[in-house]
This record gives C-alpha cells, structure tokens and sequence, in this order.
C-alpha cells in the first residue's frame, strides 16, 4: 500500500451555499413539469447569475479558484499557503518554533539558552516582517473570502427580492488529497475534506447567512485594516426591545456580538461564526484598500481606524456595517454622476505647457507642475 507524500496534501478552505428551503420548494410542487415546480427551478437563475458574476470578477482581477455546481448549491475551494499548514492531528497552525519563525516570517526570535544571550530581532522588525510575510501568506485567503461574501449578498438580495428565504453560505478550513483526472486536469473536489466540514456542519448551523470557520478569522491579522474588518464582520444590529420608558433621544438599535457553536466534525472541534458579510465583501481588495476610487471615504475610515474597540463600546456608527461592497459602489458612482451632471467639470490651461486640464486637479497631468501655486 503506498504513502502519501507532503506535497500531494494541501490546506485549504471551502465555500458551500446552498439556496434555503429549496427541497421543501420542490415537494410542494410534487413534480418540475407543475407551474410551482417551475418556479422552483427558475429559482435556479440566481446561481446562474452569481456564476457569471463570478467570471466577469475573475477576468477582470485575474484571481482565479475552481468551482463546482451541484443542482441548488455552488461550492468553490482554494488552496492556502504551506505557511499556514497545520501540525499533524491540528486544525490549526497555533504556534511557531524558532526555525519556524526565521524560514516562514524573516523573523530572528530571542534566545535565552545562548551565552550571551541572543536578543533577537527588534520589536519594529518583528512588526514589520511579520505584516509584510502574513499578508503574503494571507492574501489569496482574504481576497477568496471578499468575493465569496459578494457572491453571497448577491444572491440573498436577488433571492429574498423574489420572495424566497435567500441562502446559507458556509466556509470552513480543511485538508485536501490532489486526485488528477484522466484527462490531466486537477479535480479540485475529490477527497476534498474541506467541503465535507461545510457540507456536514449545514445541518447543524440553522436559518440562512454567513457562517465562517473561526480559525479563518484567526487568519485575518496581517493588519490594522484586516483585524478591523473581522472585528467589525463580528457586529450585528439588533433592535432592542420596545419600552415607553425609552427615551426617544436613545439609540434605536444597539451592536450585539454574532453567535458561535461548537461542532465536532470527524471527531475534531471546530467553531464556526455567524458573521456580518457586509464588512467581509472588501476583503476582495485588501492588496489595495487605501488606493480604490470607487468607494466613500467614510468606509476607508471605518476600516483604518485605530481606536475602533473603544467605539465598538461606546456603539459607534458603522456605515459598513450596513453597506456591502457592491450597494456602496453603486450608490458612489450615481452620486459621482449626479455631481458631474450638477456641477461639470471646468478646463483651465497649464501655465507651463498650455494642456487643458481640469480645474480640480492640482498637479497638471502633462508636465506636473503644481497648478495653485
């Protein structure tokens, strides 16, 4: 019986949505060919839709994934970093040795069993390997999850728009066994264990939404921006009980932390988050969340800012919180139109080179020199 070698066994993570009450869709329609066995399936197109969308994302940033399409669900996986490999037996990558930290992260640690004793790397060093080499190991994993939380609120929106309960989208981590087709290609789904964590966890993971593995939100610390995003990922509004007794001035709604259960899946623990997928959509950008122009600079704020536990607590406002990637695009683009529809743009001329340039720019776009000076 031959061995496994290391490389044809890979870490990687899952996505599994599924459309909600489906089944029960179909049962009650008894038959596809029945006018309510028809609508079940045109329920269908909101997967068909989601799958161009997911296309159209992937030409047009060039970060590609396998997915499959199995009747009412859409499952996609990637693999992670070697970096982020668990030990033998663990779920998750909890510790490093001192040959870990020098070969995965640059980063020479503190040796107390030399004389005279090795202090290492500085703090600031530490700091700045640590952001540089996390977020590359962390990226792909970060950018798989922006577009899957996308494709997710895409589809909830365009389901419960038609009446219907939306989806339950789950992400859960796991080991996968390359497997090669006869046709050479790899199949990205045979022996593939984390789709079986998903797909084992739906059944006990009620009602519809976003439920995340933990130790993926473990991984999101490359940086401030990052572990701002999965700190606000775990807030949902929720409105308080009415009472007369309430002042009218007080806050209506109130921030309340997402629930966790506990699963055992194949005899390991794992947890898995009910998470907010409005704040996770960004994600798909995190290589460049400072630079984008298609988006209000109050999000920007909401994800850089550096005090944001103490707003948290003191229940703060969020604008993120409530606006996904796409809603928030759209709405700055038809707030950009209707400003260039109110106030167009006014040409001036360079007083270096003559080049029409517009009147807000400072810098002429030409020859660069500074046009309010």
């Amino acid at each position: 019986m031959g061995t496994t070698s290391s490389e044809e066994i890979k870490y990687c993570v899952a996505a599994f949505l599924d459309l909600q009450g489906f089944s029960h869709h179909l049962e009650v329609g008894s038959d596809i060919r029945t006018i309510i066995g028809q609508q079940a399936i045109v329920r269908l197109q909101t997967l068909e839709n989601a799958i161009r969308f997911l296309h159209e994302e992937q030409q047009n940033t060039s970060f590609f994934f396998p997915y499959r399409r199995i009747n009412d669900s859409i499952i996609f996986t990637i693999d992670l970093s070697e970096a982020l490999l668990p030990n033998i037996g663990e779920t998750y990558r909890d510790g490093l040795t001192e040959d870990d930290w020098e070969r995965l992260y640059d980063i020479k640690p503190m040796q107390l069993d030399k004389f005279p004793i090795d202090l290492g790397d500085s703090s600031q060093t530490f700091k700045e390997n640590y952001k540089r080499k996390r977020m590359e190991y962390t990226l792909p994993l970060l950018k798989f999850l922006g577009l899957v939380s996308r494709i997710h609120q895409r589809i909830n929106i365009e389901d419960r728009n038609n009446s219907f309960p939306g989806i339950k989208t789950i992400i859960s981590t796991g080991f996968r066994r390359r497997f090669f087709g006869i046709d050479g290609n790899e199949d990205s789904f045979s022996a593939n264990f984390a789709f079986s964590n998903a797909y084992t966890a739906q059944g006990s993971l009620k009602g519809g939404g976003l439920f995340v593995d933990n130790h993926i939100i473990e991984m999101m610390d490359a940086d401030l921006r990052i572990l701002n995003i999965a700190k606000l990922a775990c807030l949902v509004y929720q409105n308080p009980i009415y009472s007369p007794l309430k002042a009218l001035s007080e806050p209506q709604k109130e921030w309340v932390e997402t629930d966790i259960t506990e699963l055992s899946l194949f005899r390991k623990k794992y947890h898995f988050r009910r998470v907010n997928p409005n704040p996770l959509t960004y994600l798909q950008f995190a290589d460049d969340l400072e630079n984008r122009n298609d988006m209000y600079e109050w999000i920007g704020e909401n994800i850089k800012v550096e005090n944001i536990d103490e707003k948290i607590k003191n229940g703060d406002h969020f604008n993120i919180l409530k606006m996904p990637y796409d809603m928030g695009k759209k709405m700055y683009e038809r707030f950009e139109r209707e400003l260039q529809e109110r106030w167009p743009p006014v040409t001036i001329h360079c007083f270096g080179c003559a080049a029409a340039v517009e009147a807000q720019w400072k810098f002429c776009v030409q020859c660069g020199i500074d046009l309010l000076n």
